[in-house]
């Protein structure tokens, strides 16, 4: 019934992946501009350890999207060396351990320093937590939602 060329699918693929990747730069900026906003609180200048989540969550979603994707599926990309797909599969769990782990140190810091305080001002913290819940959202569509070609 319908025929699509491989050209009329690889150009829709290409435009899934493009509306993907902006929207995740589009959350990755979002987030940054969150916490810039959140920092200009009195509370956020006293206590430079509440940046820390967001540094490292920043780190992991550019290691966690460093790996092409075919690095995790393909045997027979490095046969030698120490780069199997084993050590790439290793190697973006631990990202994700690091990533999961700045949105649970994000989630203390709003509640034991901001939501358990009820003196303090409460927008500084949540804007640490949607700062690490963006950029995880972030990573996590440019990691799993993009669309590979084998062949590419």
């Amino acid at each position: 019934m319908f025929h699509f060329s491989s050209s009329h699918l690889h150009l829709n693929r290409l435009q899934f992946n493009l509306i993907i990747s902006g929207l995740s730069s589009v959350l990755f900026f979002s987030g940054w501009w969150i916490i810039a906003d959140s920092s200009v609180q009195s509370v956020m200048a006293g206590n430079r350890l509440y940046y820390l989540p967001a540094l490292v969550g920043t780190f992991a979603f550019f290691f966690t999207n460093i790996i092409p994707a075919h690095f995790f599926y393909d045997s027979l990309t490095y046969q030698t060396g120490c780069f199997s797909p084993n050590v790439a599969r290793t190697y973006l769990l631990v990202c994700l351990m690091i990533s999961f782990g700045c949105l649970i140190a994000a989630f203390y810091v709003l509640v034991n320093d901001f939501l358990l305080q009820p003196q303090n001002e409460q927008w500084p913290g949540y804007g640490v937590w949607l700062h690490n819940v963006f950029i995880f959202i972030a990573s996590m569509l440019l990691r799993f939602a993009r669309k590979h070609d084998p062949f590419y």
